[in-house]
């Protein structure tokens, strides 16, 4: 996979978007992140667990990372490139220790409040990485095109 084409400039198409703190902004990036996704070739299953992954690492941002204040914003940057796609997620948060949320199997089954989104992030996308630094958190996830290994293979 090229990692370097993570960068903007590298980019066959991306989009960023930068909005407040407030959960009721969700549908309006869902919809928007959607409409790039098909128009990017991605499938309707592939793009609606992608919305699902994205969707949930942007409602942690806002309620978890940014606790809903009003005077931060949450922001997202997409990034499609030859062999998938980036999704980085930012928060003006203080974050939260990755290490402490039980196993997927575990918290699934306890079906307990919180910890699900980050799950389902792990479970939909081939890659997720947490990245702290000054005063903002990062949720940068990964999928690989399908198709995209077999191309490799084959040029």
């Amino acid at each position: 996979m090229n990692r370097d084409a993570g960068r903007l400039g590298a980019a066959q198409h991306w989009f960023r978007v930068e909005l407040p703190s407030d959960p009721a902004m969700l549908p309006w990036v869902s919809h928007g992140l959607r409409t790039f996704l098909r128009a990017s070739g991605w499938s309707r299953r592939d793009t609606f667990r992608i919305d699902l992954a994205v969707n949930e690492a942007m409602h942690n941002a806002i309620t978890h990372g940014n606790s809903r204040r009003a005077d931060r914003t949450v922001e997202l940057v997409v990034s499609d490139v030859e062999d998938g796609v980036w999704f980085d997620v930012v928060d003006r948060g203080n974050g939260f220790d990755v290490g402490r949320l039980q196993s997927v199997t575990e918290r699934n089954r306890e079906m307990l409040e919180g910890g699900r989104g980050v799950a389902l992030m792990l479970r939909l996308m081939d890659n997720v990485e947490v990245v702290r630094g000054p005063g903002e958190n990062r949720v940068r996830m990964w999928k690989t095109r399908p198709g995209a290994m077999e191309m490799r293979k084959a040029g």
